[in-house]
């Protein structure tokens, strides 16, 4: 009794096609989304450090008081 092999083919139908381009498709919407965001968050970034330089002082950032406590709160 002789088994009948299947033909097994790699070529893909038109089904396989059309997934293929709707997989292409996705990911183009999705990295087209991502390089959205990415740029929208670089724009509020920006906004705020162009804002909060201003209010930035050396003697803020270099100041030597770790250890003494404001009268109101002892």
């Amino acid at each position: 009794m002789a088994a009948v092999e299947p033909r097994l083919t790699l070529r893909g139908d038109s089904r396989v096609r059309r997934r293929r381009f709707v997989n292409r498709l996705a990911e183009a919407g999705a990295a087209l989304a991502a390089f959205i965001a990415v740029g929208l968050l670089g724009i509020v970034v920006w906004s705020i450090a162009k804002r909060g330089a201003g209010e930035l002082s050396w003697g803020f950032l270099t100041s030597t008081t770790v250890g003494k406590r404001p009268a109101e709160m002892l």
